[in-house]
């Protein structure tokens, strides 16, 4: 039993430095629970996005069709984002029998990974204390609150930005690995490639 408290102790303590800390987080991390799934009837939107996603679940579900296109990018301008989102959600409307709950679950669980990506890489980067600062903001942030409130592909934003970030600066730094990373993230082909270019170009200045 002492062994297994000590392992415990031991992994709790190559996270966190002090015990305060992990306190600290866990409040931090209760908070963000609290805010992200509360009041799932008033406080989180099931609309239109929301009903297109729920319908292309049911597709794969119970029609087995497979989609090949995704959402529409924006508006009514023929521009469409690949299919991927619809089978990364469809596990969620299985599991809840397309109860529309599921995309309040969806949004959450982005915004946990976003929380978990947020306070270990900015960690790695930097310290503790900046990524304690980091996480206080996701979490209390009333407009992050707001987006992370409302299931969309437009979740996923802030954790592959900050994945991309990451894996530039390991790269400047001299770890060549995580190049994979960045060519498996296509990032010359997402839409947001002049922002990343222009943040590998900035790093290559420093």
């Amino acid at each position: 039993m002492s062994t297994q408290v000590n392992k415990k102790l031991f992994f709790r303590h190559k996270i966190f430095s002090s015990n305060l800390t992990f306190i600290i987080f866990c409040v931090i991390f209760a908070v963000l629970i609290f805010t992200r799934f509360s009041y799932p009837d008033s406080k989180s939107d099931f609309t239109w996005d929301q009903i297109d996603n729920a319908w292309a679940a049911k597709d794969i579900i119970y029609d087995h069709k497979l989609p090949l296109v995704g959402m529409q990018a924006k508006g009514n301008t023929g521009f469409y984002i690949g299919p991927y989102y619809y089978y990364i959600i469809t596990p969620f409307y299985m599991a809840t029998d397309l109860d529309p709950y599921a995309s309040v679950l969806i949004a959450g669980v982005t915004s946990i990974l976003t929380f978990l990506f947020i306070y270990f890489l900015i960690k790695d980067m930097f310290n503790e204390k900046i990524a304690m600062l980091a996480i206080f903001f996701d979490a209390f942030s009333f407009y992050i609150i707001g987006l992370d409130r409302t299931q969309w592909p437009v979740n996923f934003i802030a954790l592959v930005s900050l994945v991309i970030f990451y894996s530039l600066y390991k790269i400047v730094n001299g770890n060549s690995r995580f190049m994979l990373l960045l060519l498996k993230h296509n990032v010359y082909r997402h839409p947001f490639k002049k922002i990343f270019s222009g943040c590998a170009r900035w790093f290559y200045r420093i």
